[in-house]
């Protein structure tokens, strides 16, 4: 897909450094929860978005955004080839900047919860199978006139693709390489949490808003942005309400109710009123 007009360049290369905003979120977030290993979290957060960048440019994006096969996968094009991108001028390469903040984010939820799990390899092997084919093909099947994009399956700005896909590859992952079995929320850092959500929130605007992909719609834009801060807000009064009694998380269960509106809010910001 390429975009035409120079101000719609602006406009993707602006949320998608806004999306950039959500990982720093993401991975305060993750720290939160790892006060002797934030260290190492952070090394293994930074090598998953450079593995999510090189799997993604050199496959996934092909895979993704190339022309269609049977509305499954994409195969190479003029446009669109592996391990190569056209020059900054062109317009195409700005949506694939977009396109890679979102894998990256894809990226870092998988990669907060299996790096302190996993060793390296398997991690980066996991890595580079979900950039460069579990993430992309539903990318293709949604956005890149795949199966689901021909009968008018709506995902505004990736639930599917990036919430879906992501806690699925958690949950087989889960069983793989922590024997199934549950354990308890451990205790978090107050701080870091709340500080991680307002960044995630920010960045949410970026993912969100920038999904109309162009400045021509103005009430669409307004409509995404109202709705994601409705989501926020009421997911902050829902956590608000179904914790009344609960005081001994320091209530940070609000924090968790703000996330859970933002995520609610991923595929439907366009198709509703608020």
């Amino acid at each position: 897909m390429a975009i035409d007009n120079p101000l719609e360049n602006v406009w993707l290369l602006l949320n998608g450094s806004l999306i950039f905003a959500l990982q720093v979120g993401i991975v305060m977030f993750y720290a939160a929860y790892h006060p002797g290993g934030r260290r190492a979290l952070l090394s293994q957060t930074l090598a998953a978005v450079l593995i999510a960048a090189v799997a993604f440019w050199g496959i996934g994006y092909v895979v993704a955004f190339g022309d269609s096969v049977w509305g499954i996968f994409g195969l190479p094009n003029r446009d669109i080839r592996p391990f190569s991108l056209q020059s900054p001028q062109d317009d195409i390469t700005n949506f694939f900047f977009f396109n890679i903040q979102v894998a990256a984010v894809a990226s870092m939820i998988i990669s907060g919860v299996l790096g302190p799990r996993w060793n390296p390899v398997r991690r980066t092997i996991a890595l580079v199978v979900f950039n460069a084919v579990l993430l992309p093909l539903p990318m293709h099947w949604i956005w890149g006139d795949g199966w689901l994009f021909a009968p008018g399956y709506n995902d505004f700005a990736g639930a599917t693709i990036v919430h879906m896909v992501a806690a699925g590859v958690l949950l087989g992952a889960g069983d793989v390489g922590g024997g199934g079995k549950q354990k308890a929320i451990p205790k978090r850092d107050p701080t870091l949490t709340w500080r991680g959500v307002g960044l995630m929130w920010i960045g949410w605007y970026g993912f969100n808003v920038g999904a109309t992909l162009s400045v021509e719609y103005g009430d669409l834009i307004i409509l995404t942005a109202l709705n994601t801060t409705v989501a926020g807000i009421g997911g902050l009064g829902g956590a608000w309400v179904s914790g009344l009694r609960r005081t001994q998380d320091g209530n940070l269960h609000l924090a968790d109710g703000i996330l859970v509106g933002l995520v609610t809010s991923t595929a439907s910001c366009g198709f509703v009123a608020p």
